[in-house]
């Protein structure tokens, strides 16, 4: 029984020094490849655990994608704000973007928001779990979280920063 402890704690070991080494990877302000999504689908993270998932059959060929947070400020965003790209323009099936819930906001009701045209508009989301709220998409862009109780305005045209559009 010891000898197997000492195996377990060996192999626990070894597999988070392999991990560190090429595991996720800290977002910046520079784009940087978060990870690759196959024709099989799969989940991507980084440390952060901003996340993509994927099903099978969203991508054709293996497509990395990239990701970077955006500083400054971002009036109405509960938390950090994240883009996306990838030399795609829409996948095939709808993918999860997973960004994580801050201390602060967790007793909060919060939606996702994906920027258009310098406007914020909800997507479909919910609660992935404590620590993270997933929104449904076909496209990557730039993304963050907000109160469901923010301000709203009724056409694009007359939203002003800080607001999400209520389509």
């Amino acid at each position: 029984c010891l000898r197997f402890r000492q195996s377990l704690y060996a192999v626990l070991l070894f597999g988070l020094l392999a991990t560190s080494a090429c595991g996720p990877i800290f977002l910046t302000e520079e784009f940087q490849v978060l990870g690759y999504i196959n024709p099989k689908g799969g989940t991507i993270c980084s440390q952060e655990l901003v996340c993509i998932r994927a099903p099978a059959g969203a991508v054709d060929n293996e497509l990395p994608i990239l990701a970077r947070y955006i500083t400054g400020n971002h009036p109405g965003a509960v938390g950090p704000v994240y883009e996306f790209k990838a030399d795609i323009n829409a996948f095939k099936k709808k993918i999860e973007i997973l960004l994580p819930l801050t201390n602060a906001w967790k007793g909060d009701e919060l939606e996702m928001v994906d920027l258009q045209g310098g406007v914020w508009l909800p997507v479909p989301s919910e609660r992935d779990s404590d620590i993270a709220v997933k929104g449904l998409t076909n496209h990557l862009s730039t993304w963050t979280l907000m109160k469901k109780t923010g301000a709203r305005c009724k056409n694009k045209g007359d939203c002003k920063e800080g607001q999400t559009c209520q389509l």
